[in-house]
C-alpha cells in the first residue's frame, strides 16, 4: 500500500551560520543525506531546510543519526 500523503520537517537551522542551500550541499557531501533549502521557499525559508520523512523508521533513524553527526562536524 502507497501512502497517500507524506510527512516534512522544516527545521532552524540559522544556529549553524550556514545559508541554507549551502548546509544542503554540505548535508550531502559529508551526510549523505539529500534535503532541500529552505530558500527555495522563498525569502521567508531561508535559515530553514525541508526534511522529507518518506522512508520507513529504521532509515529515518539512520539518516537522523546522519544529520547530526554531519551538524556537529558542521559546528566545529
Amino acid at each position: 500500500v502507497y501512502p497517500e500523503s507524506s510527512f516534512y520537517v522544516f527545521p532552524d537551522i540559522s544556529s549553524t551560520g550556514m545559508k541554507s542551500a549551502e548546509f544542503c550541499k554540505a548535508m550531502l557531501e559529508y551526510g549523505k543525506l539529500q534535503i532541500v533549502p529552505g530558500s527555495s521557499y522563498g525569502a521567508q525559508g531561508e535559515g530553514h531546510v525541508r526534511i522529507a520523512l518518506i522512508r520507513p523508521m529504521d532509515i529515518l533513524k539512520e539518516a537522523m543519526d546522519r544529520f547530526e553527526r554531519t551538524v556537529a562536524r558542521l559546528s566545529k
